[in-house]
């Protein structure tokens, strides 16, 4: 009679790794959150330098309105400057309208 007696699995057995896993074998299931993407060193939940394409997008194009706006700035003075200088009505225009 002890012989039919249910035995509790043992922790390695429990936790044997199996395609529904995580990929760093902690046997939690696979998630699809892009978040939680796995990487060559880990899950990539708490790593602040790896960012969304996206994220890197958005950046990318705030550096470039920055540089457009100041550009714009700057060619706006130059063109005051110069026309109040050379007293050009269409000078001082053309730095207003920039």
């Amino acid at each position: 009679m002890a012989d039919s007696a249910p035995t509790s699995p043992t922790p390695d057995a429990d936790c044997a790794p199996t395609l529904t896993d995580c990929a760093d074998g902690c046997c939690g299931p696979a998630t699809r959150d892009r978040r939680q993407r796995p990487t060559a060193s880990g899950p990539a939940t708490s790593r602040p330098d790896i960012r969304r394409p996206q994220q890197v997008l958005v950046r990318r194009v705030r550096y470039l309105v920055a540089a457009t706006i100041g550009y714009n700035v700057i060619e706006a003075v130059v063109a005051i400057t110069a026309g109040t200088a050379a007293s050009s009505t269409a000078l001082i225009g053309f730095g207003l309208d920039s």
